[in-house]
């Protein structure tokens, strides 16, 4: 009789605990989708001291696409915040590797959702909205996108990586003004320079030139058009994964 006991209440336990499993991942999916969107709770992991708080990987999707989030929730779900990072416990030694391995899982997640999406962006652009410049290694198959601007002393230090890029990658930038009429017209002289140009040697000093923080705009060339670099930072800004410069993409790794 007394194993016929203990045997319900260890099938009641399991039920229970179900049940709260379930309870939480309602609670916590309902109360975050007050933001608007589909929500689907990916893990959850209860921290070690905290009563129970859970850190929990949480996918907000769209019609543009998913991405996940790390939460510290309630233990009954009804409560949440985004997690920041910054984050301190009693019991460091027993958290730290939870929320590393759950950060790590999220990180993973978006940043291949990322790439596809750059995948995509950069492959329906016309080829003549990139200057190519191949790879020393024959038959390379890694391309290095890159997002850049000529009076941008943070692209200047980048273009220094070109000639180490070169030597197994495959090399496309995309050239794109900043602010003001000067920035325009630098760009698009160094477009316009690129086109004319018909070896990687070429390209490359050209390259070195109009970026040099000491280059001037030749007089009679300050009212060109400027319409085709103005058009590439159309392109690459409004799709909203790029926000400044420069910016390094590779594909085919």
């Amino acid at each position: 009789m007394s194993h016929k006991i203990l045997s319900c209440c260890l099938l009641a336990l399991a039920c229970s605990t179900q049940l709260f499993a379930a309870s939480f991942e309602e609670n916590l999916t309902k109360v975050l989708s007050q933001t608007g969107h589909k929500v689907k709770i990916i893990a959850s992991k209860t921290l070690v001291g905290m009563n129970d708080m859970r850190i929990v990987n949480v996918e907000f999707s769209n019609a543009t696409g998913a991405q996940r989030t790390p939460f510290l929730a309630t233990a009954n779900g009804k409560g949440a915040v985004i997690f920041n990072a910054l984050f301190f416990s009693a019991n460091k030694e027993q958290n730290d590797p939870i929320i590393e391995s759950m950060l790590s899982e999220i990180d993973t997640f978006n940043q291949s959702k990322k790439n596809a999406q750059l995948n995509a962006l950069f492959e329906s652009f016309p080829a003549e909205r990139f200057v190519e410049i191949p790879a020393q290694k024959s038959g390379a198959t890694q391309t290095t996108i890159i997002v850049s601007s000529p009076d941008c002393p943070y692209c200047r230090e980048e273009l220094a990586n070109l000639d180490k890029r070169l030597l197994t990658s495959n090399v496309k930038m995309i050239i794109v003004p900043l602010n003001g009429q000067e920035s325009y017209v630098r760009a698009q002289i160094l477009v316009n320079e690129l086109q004319k140009a018909d070896t990687t040697a070429r390209k490359i000093e050209i390259l070195k030139k109009i970026y040099a923080a000491n280059y001037q705009i030749p007089e009679k060339q300050k009212k060109i058009d400027t319409s085709f670099v103005a058009q590439n930072a159309e392109m690459v800004f409004k799709s909203g994964l790029i926000r400044s410069v420069p910016y390094v993409h590779v594909m085919g790794q």
